[in-house]
């Protein structure tokens, strides 16, 4: 049968320069932690200020294409009323032309060719 009777053993003298290995060594991770925090902060910093450059730069960059986008659909808004007006006006003549002329069919279609023709190569 085993026993259960145990033993102890007694461990006696000076701690002192034990616990003040601890202490040290807790305030030297202590300190690195800090410096961990430091170094978060620092890339923190840095990260916020490339996205405020970058939000910056795509800002402008914006800006620009919105304009230039702008000005070119109002050239060419004033380009296709322009055009409209100029062939609604070459309509509304030739009217007048079938009117006074009496013009018809073919006949028509040949006044309005030429008239094209003569439109197109006019300086």
């Amino acid at each position: 049968m085993a026993s259960t009777e145990g033993f102890n053993i007694v461990i006696s003298g000076d701690s002192s320069k034990l616990i003040q290995s601890v202490r040290e060594a807790q305030n030297a991770l202590g300190g690195l932690k800090s410096r961990k925090i430091d170094v978060a902060v620092q890339i923190t910093g840095g990260l916020q200020e490339i996205g405020s450059q970058i939000e910056s730069v795509f800002g402008k960059l914006f800006k620009t294409i919105t304009a230039g986008a702008t000005a070119v659909a109002g050239t060419l808004s004033m380009v296709m009323k322009s055009a409209l007006a100029v062939g609604g006006g070459f309509e509304a003549q030739m009217t007048s032309v079938q009117v006074i002329s009496g013009a018809a069919g073919k006949d028509l279609q040949d006044l309005t060719d030429k008239a094209r023709e003569m439109g197109a190569t006019l300086p």
